[in-house]
């Protein structure tokens, strides 16, 4: 995949964890809608968080449109054939995924944290469009409705790179995408068979559990190591009779990135190892070493922890002692210890 600047939207996490059997480009679609419709407000939307109003007069203009009896009020939006990452021999993709986005089912959960008990069901994500193949451009209408509901971020969204995300190949891909950016900032997650399957939209697919992990959990695999800017390792075990998944996100940086992430958290436990334990240099050189942007929160609030536990004045060689706990803490460090379960998340 060529490495592209990346263009980052904030998606809520009641689209993320949507469940409708939506292919490829209709994703690809979705996708494009929600970036288009966010535009005018995406300086709104903040790490911290996202204002409950919504700037009306920025968005696009409410419409009416009359469907039999009914009279709906609808925003248009204007996306392109190429946004989509299709040319013009493949304008019927489009237009076919336009028309299932139309008739589709999709559960949209309210509480992200238990897409399995709390759901809302949207019949159409959108209400109709207009196609100009001079321009290769097509108006989407939505429903004001749906367009709230695609900006909803308030109560937790998803972070993530377009860019990435439009250049994957699998559909199951893309829905692990978003999944796994949900969690980049807990670094990892619990999660049954059960419920991995129906957040991935994939109850139904692959009966057999072994081929069910082999084509949706694999394929995402493969594709988000080789080419995503965040991937995942995980494990398989059985407890209590469930069949359970662990997963462990990891973040992809190039090195500056990385020693800017990594550079204070370091100074501090340097200064930490050096001016309170007294650990001679090299031991501190070697532990600073072992330090990676996946395990530095671990090891600093490890650092603090025993700081304020550990009474220094009673130990003949406080140096020694660190050394000693610290080889014990990276050689036993669990790679899925900051996992959570998905019920847990709220």
């Amino acid at each position: 995949m060529k490495r592209s600047k990346p263009e980052h939207i904030a998606q809520g996490n009641g689209i993320t964890y949507m469940t409708s059997d939506l292919s490829l480009v209709q994703l690809k679609v979705l996708m494009t809608i929600i970036r288009e419709l966010q535009k005018p407000i995406s300086m709104m939307i903040t790490d911290i968080g996202f204002g409950h109003l919504k700037p009306d007069d920025v968005l696009p203009a409410k419409e009416q449109f009359g469907e039999g009896d009914l009279l709906r009020i609808t925003r248009k939006i204007t996306i392109s054939v190429k946004d989509v990452g299709l040319g013009k021999q493949n304008t019927g993709y489009l237009l076919n995924s336009l028309n299932a986005l139309r008739q589709k089912n999709c559960c949209i959960p309210y509480n992200p944290a238990r897409p399995t008990r709390s759901k809302v069901l949207v019949t159409g994500l959108i209400s109709h469009y207009t196609y100009d193949c001079v321009t290769q451009t097509v108006d989407v209408y939505l429903l004001d409705a749906v367009a709230n509901r695609l900006l909803l971020v308030s109560d937790g969204f998803t972070r993530y790179d377009y860019t990435h995300a439009m250049a994957f190949s699998n559909k199951y891909t893309v829905r692990m995408y978003w999944i796994i950016n949900s969690w980049r900032g807990r670094k990892g997650f619990r999660i049954s068979m059960e419920q991995l399957r129906y957040v991935m939209s994939a109850e139904d697919k692959y009966p057999r559990n072994d081929n069910f992990i082999s084509k949706v959990i694999g394929t995402a695999y493969r594709e988000l190591k080789q080419t995503g800017d965040i991937w995942f390792e995980y494990s398989r075990d059985l407890r209590e009779g469930r069949d359970m998944f662990s997963f462990r996100v990891y973040q992809r940086m190039d090195r500056d990135s990385r020693e800017k992430v990594l550079k204070k958290p370091l100074q501090v436990a340097y200064s930490m190892l050096y001016n309170l334990w007294k650990m001679p240099l090299q031991d501190i050189e070697h532990f600073i070493s072992l330090v990676t942007v996946d395990n530095v929160q671990g090891f600093i609030c490890e650092l603090d922890y025993l700081n304020r536990t550990i009474d220094r004045k009673n130990l003949k060689d406080p140096g020694a002692y660190m050394r000693t706990v610290l080889t014990s803490y990276f050689d036993t460090l669990d790679t899925v210890s900051q996992e959570v379960k998905l019920d847990d998340r709220d």
